[in-house]
């Protein structure tokens, strides 16, 4: 029996994160965590907006926490959610720069030491990555993790490249 996993997108989504969101809905039950209501659940069926400053109780019915890579307060976002996201699958997403993406994730490990953190950078154009399709280029330590991210970016259509980094 496969189970719905749930997927809690903090902070409301960023065109990376969208693009992502709209095409996983289907195997996927998704909770926007949003300070207040913008109406971007409405376009990202099925879902669960969630008006609120505590991303906490919403990260702890998750199975997979997304993140904005360029998230203005990652530290006190990680403290917040440090507790509730213990062995689950943390997603940093943003567009085009992996270094960018490899520092957030460098910073997320150590917030959050007890989590599977992955970086997601999703190519701006796909030449950049030399795919035919949309690429994203996807890096984690933990190699449950690293599938766990690829194959819902491949469930979205993208032709993800998962690099394992060393431990």
């Amino acid at each position: 029996m496969i189970t719905e996993k749930k997927v809690a997108i903090i902070d409301g989504p960023n065109q990376a994160i969208t693009r992502v969101l709209r095409k996983i809905a289907g195997p996927y039950r998704l909770l926007l965590i949003q300070r207040e209501h913008t109406g971007c659940a409405s376009h990202i069926e099925p879902s669960e907006t969630i008006a609120s400053d505590c991303p906490r109780e919403a990260c702890w019915e998750a199975d997979i926490i997304i993140v904005p890579a360029t998230h203005p307060a990652l530290g006190d976002l990680a403290e917040r959610i440090r507790e509730v996201a213990v062995g689950k699958v943390v997603i940093s997403m943003g567009y085009g720069d992996a270094d960018t993406d490899l520092q957030a994730i460098s910073t997320l490990e150590s917030l959050l030491p007890y989590s599977h953190v992955v970086a997601v950078s999703i190519a701006s154009s796909a030449a950049s990555l030399n795919v035919e399709t949309s690429g994203a280029l996807v890096s984690a330590r933990n190699s449950e993790a690293l599938h766990d991210a690829t194959r819902m970016l491949e469930s979205a259509g993208f032709s993800p490249v998962a690099t394992a980094m060393s431990a």
